[in-house]
């Protein structure tokens, strides 16, 4: 049992059958005659124990909270500002001493002078009741700078407004998330400057971002990327091969692929395309130029299956296709060998430049006869292979005569394009396309046995005829060997045949010169040491001209010894004596006689009887001895070969 001070005594009393209740008795003396009485009144307070009990209870909570909160809390008398509470949390934070809060105005603690500068700015706070800073810069007695969060709220208590502040701390939050910032920024500057295009699409293929590689790889600003869609920019032949990939995409995920896009100059252009699915509505994608690549790899496609001189198909590409021809559907097949007649002598009379020359214009020819789905192609050198499906014989020749027509009227360096053809028509299964093709080639040999005489013929006339367009004084000399020549064969008695043959021995026997330069054969004064190298070739020049044909095989030894010497002295093989041809030694009299008896820019003409001396001087040396004797004893006095 308990007093207070309103001589109220509190106990507590349990009904019978309940729990204890607490009561709360007043006693008051009552005179009832001469006795004193004590009145007691009794009434319940068990409610309103419970309700302080209660109140006690919570303030405990409050106080435990408040000072174990990981948010620092501050409490301010709202009418004055002045702290009146601080909790642990916030001392720690800061490092000052609860002394150096209670009793202060905020605005007079430093660190909280950029929340609440003045007692105005206080006021201010007060009417709107709320105010919240995701990110205040605090600083610490230690000169640390925390980064908080900091919540104001005015409510009353008792009658009487109460200012709370939580600060809470978030420094480890602001620092990541400004790690997480710059990490960023650097990302988006790689990205930005990536040599590659960067950029995210939608769903739909629509760009929503770029970076500027992607900018520079396409020509379109970056704003006209983002009005575009992948179907936009691909190039129609790739359109088909784009939507599978990203369908792909889609799909799996991630894609990879080459396609053709459209630059905003109007070429197409490659570029690799690789990408990923960030979400169902984002795509992330990389991009590279790769135009050369794929231009480099065309290129090695092409000279894997072209020849390079012509641009034709080569041999390699003819073998791989012959699979792809040889069907029922494409019966019959008719299959031509062609090659180009007197090549060899063209490359040795003018050079492999009009050679090539000819051969590309054979190449175009051929190409331009024919027609989708046949084919043409540089098998060797000067050979080439013509395939026509479904194709017959008659048809062929008529084809093969307008070829022939057209490569009349092609002329190269004074020389007209001659081309032998062999053909053969493969009808049925019974024969094989090898078979056809190898009767083709023996049919065209054939037919070259009977142009290749006349075709030689002629080409050596072109090839002096140039030799004298050359040089003027090529033409006049060679006339006069060739004369000499024919009257020392006639003082031999050399029957006809041989004197004719002598005779043209001696007008082509520096044939061999169309392969010197033509400053070389019209320099005025003596040759150097490099040009009498390359004079001294035209021997041999005139020899692998003259081989060439089978008819001209003694004549070109004839050329090629005719700078020989009796004493072995000569040039090119340095033979000597009776070795060297009977003709050779006519023709090296004769070429000596005509040359000192000509004047020369370098010196003037000997007479006939200077040169005659020197030949006499030169006789078992440089010339035949017997030879000599003819000469002056029956050519010379004869008159024939006076100037």
């Amino acid at each position: 049992m308990k007093y207070n001070k309103q001589n109220l005594i509190e106990s507590s009393i349990r009904r019978k059958g309940e729990t204890a209740f607490i009561r709360h008795m007043r006693g008051k003396n009552k005179f009832l005659g001469d006795d004193v009485n004590v009145i007691n009144l009794l009434r319940s307070n068990t409610d309103c124990k419970i309700i302080e009990n209660k109140l006690i209870a919570s303030e405990l909570r409050y106080r435990r909270l408040f000072e174990s909160s990981k948010d620092g809390i501050l409490v301010l008398d709202a009418e004055s500002g002045l702290i009146i509470d601080v909790n642990q949390f916030l001392i720690d934070l800061l490092g000052y001493s609860k002394d150096q809060f209670i009793n202060k105005s905020i605005w007079d603690i430093g660190f909280f002078k950029d929340v609440i500068a003045n007692k105005d700015n206080y006021l201010e706070l007060l009417k709107r009741g709320y105010i919240r800073y995701e990110n205040l810069p605090l600083r610490t007695t230690g000169g640390k700078t925390i980064h908080v969060e900091f919540i104001s709220n005015v409510y009353n208590e008792n009658e009487k407004d109460i200012v709370q502040c939580n600060i809470r701390d978030i420094t480890v939050r602001f620092e990541t998330h400004a790690a997480l910032k710059q990490i960023e920024g650097k990302f988006e500057s790689y990205i930005e400057h990536a040599p590659g295009g960067v950029f995210i699409t939608d769903e739909n293929g629509h760009y929503v971002e770029a970076n500027l590689a992607a900018s520079k790889i396409t020509g379109y600003s970056n704003a006209q990327l983002l009005k575009m869609t992948i179907t936009d920019i691909t190039a129609e032949d790739s359109l088909v091969h784009a939507s599978a990939l990203f369908a792909t995409l889609k799909k799996k995920g991630k894609m990879s692929g080459e396609l053709k896009f459209k630059h905003k100059s109007g070429l197409k252009r490659w570029w690799s395309i690789d990408a990923v699915k960030l979400s169902d509505q984002r795509y992330l994608g990389f991009s590279y130029d790769i135009n050369d690549k794929k231009k480099a790899e065309e290129n090695l496609l092409f000279l894997g299956y072209h020849d390079q001189l012509t641009g034709l198909y080569n041999r390699g590409y003819f073998e791989n296709i012959i699979g792809v021809i040889d069907t029922d559907e494409n019966l019959p097949i008719s299959l031509v060998i062609c090659d180009i007649n007197g090549l060899k002598m063209a490359n040795d009379s003018f050079g492999h430049d009009v050679g090539d020359n000819l051969i590309v214009n054979a190449a175009r020819l051929l190409e331009e006869s024919v027609s989708p789905g046949e084919i043409v192609a540089r098998i060797g050198g000067d050979e080439f292979v013509l395939v026509f499906p479904k194709t017959d014989t008659d048809t062929l020749k008529k084809k093969l005569e307008t070829i022939k027509l057209k490569a009349a009227g092609i002329e190269i360096s004074g020389l007209t394009l001659s081309l032998a053809f062999g053909y053969e028509t493969k009808s049925s299964n019974n024969q094989t396309f090898m078979e056809t093709l190898a009767n083709a080639e023996n049919h065209m040999y054939r037919h070259k046995l009977y142009e290749q005489s006349s075709l030689r013929s002629k080409a050596t006339d072109v090839i002096m005829q140039a030799l004298f367009e050359k040089s003027d004084r090529e033409s006049s000399h060679s006339t006069r060997v060739s004369e000499i020549c024919q009257e020392i064969a006639s003082s031999l008695n050399f029957d006809s045949v041989k004197t004719n043959k002598i005779k043209i021995a001696g007008l082509v026997h520096d044939i061999g010169k169309i392969g010197v330069t033509e400053s070389i054969l019209n320099k005025t004064g003596k040759l150097n040491d490099d040009e009498w190298t390359d004079m001294k070739k035209h021997p041999e020049i005139g020899w692998r001209i003259l081989s060439a044909a089978k008819e001209y095989f003694d004549l070109a030894q004839y050329v090629l010894h005719h700078h020989e010497r009796w004493d072995g002295a000569g040039y090119p093989n340095g033979i000597q004596g009776k070795s060297i041809p009977l003709e050779a030694r006519i023709i090296a009299l004769a070429d000596a006689f005509d040359a000192m008896t000509t004047k020369r820019s370098y010196r003037d003409a000997m007479s006939e009887e200077q040169a005659v001396a020197e030949i006499i001087r030169c006789s078992g040396t440089q010339f035949d001895p017997t030879i000599v004797d003819l000469f002056i004893n029956f050519v010379v006095p004869s008159g024939k070969v006076t100037q």
